[in-house]
């Protein structure tokens, strides 16, 4: 796995110039996919009740990457979800600031859609409202 995280990280320096990707490695926690859920809804307060949805995520408080126990570290599309999260540490040691957490998602999905195209050939067709939906801060009443 430590290699990897080191070719992934290598790989988003080479592609966003941009970042610093020097950096210590974070902590990877593999959990039942339903334990993977209990963490997630502790610590982001987010709510998700399909496990399915849920593959991994960032803590930025402990700089961890939590990933379902099933993650197959040669399967392309469980690669592309750690990059995913590998770009979440690399947003946090770099600074970017943010609006919202929303927002850290507006360079993860088109990265790791680029990274499936480039390394596997893989078309990655992502629903455009969805990641709108979910890359964008919500809007304040008013």
């Amino acid at each position: 796995m430590r290699e990897l995280i080191t070719l992934l990280l290598m790989w988003i320096g080479q592609t966003l110039p941009g970042y610093n990707v020097d950096l210590p490695h974070p902590t990877v926690i593999m959990l039942h996919p339903q334990e993977l859920i209990n963490q997630y809804h502790a610590t982001s307060g987010a709510k998700t009740n399909h496990i399915e949805e849920l593959w991994a995520y960032y803590n930025t408080r402990n700089q961890t990457i939590y990933l379902r126990q099933d993650f197959r570290q040669y399967d392309p599309w469980h690669q592309s979800i750690l990059l995913h999260e590998l770009l979440h540490h690399v947003q946090y040691h770099n600074k970017v600031e943010f609006q919202c957490i929303n927002q850290m998602e507006e360079e993860a999905w088109p990265l790791q859609k680029q990274y499936l195209k480039e390394f596997h050939n893989i078309d990655w067709n992502y629903d455009q409202l969805w990641y709108l939906m979910i890359s964008t801060c919500p809007m304040s009443p008013g």
